[in-house]
């Protein structure tokens, strides 16, 4: 499948020919998407060859441009992913209809109609779920049905809270199976129980365990198997997102009636095996310095700084604005 030149080979023929025309601008962005495509079709280990195929194509590119020496004194090159993915089991599928059949859910690619509690849209290992604003007040028994499930790992949703801090900002919600439940927010001083590796200091009243983590003792929070999970639930609500969101356990992933799932490998939770991505990088400015910890959001800021332009956030810096608007 060419996927209307959405494929690697088109990549790497505008990559290479631009290269050879001597036209690459100040900033080029080059995306190969067929080890995403793989490793959902045949599995994340079996899609190896296909990262083989874009080393070739990036060993091309640096011969073009005069070798890997004359290249790096040229050229940054920053080589990362947006995700990565983890393997599904023989039958991962889990059918958030028949996990809410005790609530009318509205058909998959059918407009909401006033008799319909719930619409429920899947993303792979996660899924949106929004409500009608009359079921918001018995959000609880959403949540208890989903709960109920065993094949969800995570349930989250955000709301104001007045009991943390007595500061009633939004607050987020994870509440899990067999792992305890938690509720957090950002600190209004930044100060708050814990701070994250980003700086950004925390509150939160339950168990960490909800979201493997814990404090050490110079009071920083480090995360286990979901990495950064309070920054990025936090920064994962909005108007326009679901009520509520909801993640699987390893191996699952979510579907409707009618919408097949990834036969080998999917990724969209909060798990580490299904959001961590390396960053190569070469060719830097001997005065640059990496962040620790990079994220996908500092790839952005990076490459501003590299182009000797101003970024809005430094790389590394909290993604959390306190305090939090309502």
């Amino acid at each position: 499948m060419r996927r209307f030149g959405f494929h690697d080979d088109t990549t790497a023929d505008y990559l290479l020919g631009m290269a050879e025309q001597n036209c690459l601008p100040d900033f080029t962005l080059a995306y190969f998407p067929n080890n995403d495509f793989d490793s959902h079709s045949e599995g994340p280990e079996n899609a190896v060859s296909t990262l083989q195929a874009v080393d070739t194509h990036l060993g091309k590119l640096i011969e073009i441009l005069g070798g890997i020496d004359q290249f790096l004194e040229k050229h940054v090159i920053l080589i990362t992913g947006d995700h990565s993915q983890s393997d599904l089991d023989d039958d991962p599928g889990i059918d958030l209809n028949e996990v809410l059949e005790q609530f009318q859910v509205v058909e998959a690619g059918k407009p909401w109609n006033s008799s319909e509690d719930l619409m429920v849209c899947p993303n792979m290992r996660s899924a949106q779920i929004y409500m009608q604003p009359e079921l918001w007040q018995r959000r609880h028994s959403v949540i208890d049905c989903l709960l109920n499930c065993p094949e969800i790992d995570q349930v989250l949703w955000c709301d104001h809270d007045s009991g943390l801090n007595g500061t009633d900002q939004p607050a987020f919600y994870v509440h899990t199976q067999d792992r305890g439940n938690l509720v957090f927010k950002p600190a209004p001083d930044s100060n708050g129980h814990a701070r994250d590796i980003y700086g950004t200091g925390w509150i939160w009243d339950g168990d960490l365990n909800a979201v493997d983590a814990s404090v050490t003792s110079d009071h920083q929070i480090e995360f286990g198997d979901y990495p950064n999970a309070f920054e990025r639930i936090a920064t994962g609500f909005s108007e326009k997102t679901g009520n509520i969101w909801v993640t699987a356990r390893l191996g699952k992933e979510f579907c409707l009636p009618g919408i097949k799932c990834n036969p080998e490998g999917s990724h969209g939770s909060l798990h580490f095996l299904d959001s961590t991505a390396p960053l190569i990088a070469a060719g830097l400015p001997v005065n640059f310095a990496l962040p620790a910890a990079p994220r996908i959001i500092d790839m952005t800021p990076i490459c501003l700084q590299l182009l000797g332009l101003k970024p809005s956030r430094q790389p590394g810096d909290s993604a959390i604005n306190t305090p939090m608007n309502g």
